[in-house]
């Protein structure tokens, strides 16, 4: 991760994200989607064990904690999460691995909610799935790669790609005055 503390005009490396010392050689997270709270910095990213890790930062970006797993089970595949104009964090993953290892299909994409800085999540929304459907070469239909946003108050949008050939958008409203941890 580099660090900047005047706007982009100058920067530097932060520490590396620390592994669990009893963590296999081959162990490792990439793509880390971060957010700001009252208590540091945070980052969740994949993994090809088939869970969603994070890790926290008290100081800005310039050390972090040692990663650790979250309840989060993802396919291998990107992420992106947002925190919206309502103070919840929406999370656009890839769900449960129906394959050991963490390998698995993308034929679900859903939105996460955290209303407690990510401690819990709830499912917000499915954005696709599909079981059946089939791409030309048989495999099954993918969602993968989301990204998202507020593009204006109470509204999030999402894109990801379909089979890899074109890309979907969604835009989602966000309910009034709900918690995302209520339900």
């Amino acid at each position: 991760m580099d660090v900047s503390e005047d706007d982009g005009r100058h920067w530097r490396n932060s520490a590396l994200f620390p592994v669990p010392a009893d963590a296999d050689k081959s162990f490792g997270v990439i793509q880390p989607s971060l957010w700001e709270s009252a208590d540091g910095v945070h980052a969740l990213m994949r993994a090809k064990d088939g869970w969603i890790w994070r890790c926290d930062s008290r100081d800005g970006g310039l050390s972090w904690s040692e990663i650790y797993r979250t309840p989060l089970e993802n396919v291998n595949s990107g992420l992106d999460l947002v925190r919206a104009s309502d103070g919840n964090l929406y999370l656009a993953m890839n769900g449960k691995s129906a394959v050991a290892g963490g390998w698995g299909s993308r034929h679900h994409l859903e939105i996460k909610a955290s209303g407690d800085d990510g401690k819990s999540w709830r499912t917000f929304v499915t954005l696709a799935h599909s079981d059946a459907l089939k791409q030309p070469d048989g495999r099954t239909t993918e969602y993968a790669y989301p990204a998202i946003v507020e593009a204006r108050p109470g509204w999030l949008a999402v894109t990801f790609t379909y089979n890899r050939r074109q890309i979907a958008f969604a835009e989602i409203p966000i309910p009034a005055a709900t918690s995302a941890t209520a339900r």
